[in-house]
């Protein structure tokens, strides 16, 4: 990877935090040339907190040909619930970097999901599928697997209920399209050799009984549909939020 085709942002300071200017004269003295290196602020380069108080800080990051695939936080503060910054007695530094667009810089595709992360579950999907439904489904596939693997179930709160509606929209992408099934098969098959927990038996008795579920809660919804002389925003949260008739169903 060329120096010219990346780049490197710091926190550029406000008036409660100062400039990260430590960041900034690393880059340099890696050799990093100067207009390569960006303040910006809080809302691109200050992270945190997760909810409404915890640790927060400045961040610094790194983008080749402008996509962000990694990022520092130096965890300084703690923020309370009126927003209010306190300087930590132990400071520490928190990094991460995102695995699926490095791939998909370094084998030069457009998307992650042109990647080899993907393309098994991509090309497995019938053209009669959009671009754009491909990729929902290929990404809620996978992220079920996960969900599943890791002891999550269908629910209506928390997790679960992210996971429910997970399963419920690939019901609907795939039906009479394709089976998840064999979707399900190529994560598992894709993935285990790093994630050995992934179990697909497991999968796809929970994809099972949430069918079971979903096809019930969708036959009373179809019944409550046709009841309704007209379609507004109202009438279609009310589907939703009672019976859980997807917006795709709706439309």
């Amino acid at each position: 990877m060329k120096i010219e085709n990346m780049t490197f942002t710091y926190f550029q300071g406000d008036g409660e935090v100062p400039e990260d200017l430590e960041s900034k004269n690393i880059w340099l003295k890696l050799g990093i040339p100067k207009d390569q290196i960006t303040g910006r602020g809080r809302e691109d380069n200050f992270w945190g907190p997760t909810g409404e108080e915890g640790p927060c800080g400045p961040t610094t990051e790194i983008y080749i040909n402008g996509i962000e695939i990694w990022n520092l936080v130096f965890n300084e503060y703690f923020q309370d619930k009126d927003k209010k910054l306190t300087p930590l007695k132990q400071k520490g530094v928190d990094t991460g970097m995102g695995l699926e667009r490095l791939a998909m810089v370094m084998q030069d595709k457009p998307s992650v999901f042109e990647t080899d992360l993907f393309e098994p579950l991509m090309e497995a999907l019938p053209d009669t599928l959009s671009e754009r439904q491909k990729r929902i489904v290929a990404d809620h596939t996978r992220a079920i697997v996960f969900l599943v693997s890791d002891g999550v179930r269908p629910f209506n709160k928390e997790g679960g209920y992210i996971l429910r509606r997970l399963l419920r929209r690939l019901i609907i992408l795939t039906k009479e399209v394709v089976d998840p099934k064999k979707l399900f098969d190529l994560v598992v098959e894709k993935y285990q050799d790093f994630y050995p927990n992934l179990d697909k038996n497991t999968v796809n008795a929970v994809f099972d009984e949430e069918y079971r579920k979903f096809n019930k809660a969708l036959n009373r919804g179809l019944q409550e549909l046709e009841k309704v002389q007209e379609i507004d925003v109202k009438n279609a949260f009310k589907l939703y939020e009672s019976f859980g008739l997807p917006y795709e169903v709706i439309k």
